[in-house]
Formats: structure tokens, C-alpha cells, sequence
């Protein structure tokens, strides 16, 4: 089960993560399919949600590391 928190942000429309299978789905604005994130840690999905800036954090922390 995805547990779906919208957010807000420029960029980025929502952040859904699995517990079960660590896996993290983030909805941009632009688009609807959510990019998905395989093997990312629940701590680094509680610091993104509580960033201030998502699209920096995304860019810095998530983007191009958790390759599903």
C-alpha cells in the first residue's frame, strides 16, 4: 500500500512511500506517472517530506540513487 502526502512545492505534487518494499513514487506537477524509487531508506523519506525545498532535496539526496 502506497501512503500518498501531498506537498508543497513548485515542482513536486506528491510523495507516496511502501514500507514493506521501501520503495518511494513522486508525483511532479508536470505529468501524471509517478517516477518510481527502489530501496530508499524510510529516514531519507521523512527528511524529504519535512525539507524545505522538495526539488532541491530531490535533486541532492534522491535523484539517480535509488534506480529501481
Amino acid at each position: 500500500m502506497i501512503l500518498w502526502t501531498s506537498v508543497s512545492s513548485i515542482t513536486i505534487k506528491q510523495i507516496g512511500y511502501e514500507p514493506s518494499a521501501s520503495r518511494m513514487h513522486i508525483r511532479f506537477k508536470r505529468g501524471d506517472t509517478p517516477h518510481i524509487h527502489c530501496k530508499v531508506p524510510e529516514n531519507i523519506y521523512r527528511d524529504f517530506l519535512t525539507s524545505r525545498s522538495k526539488g532541491t532535496y530531490y535533486s541532492q539526496y534522491i535523484e539517480g540513487k535509488y534506480s529501481c
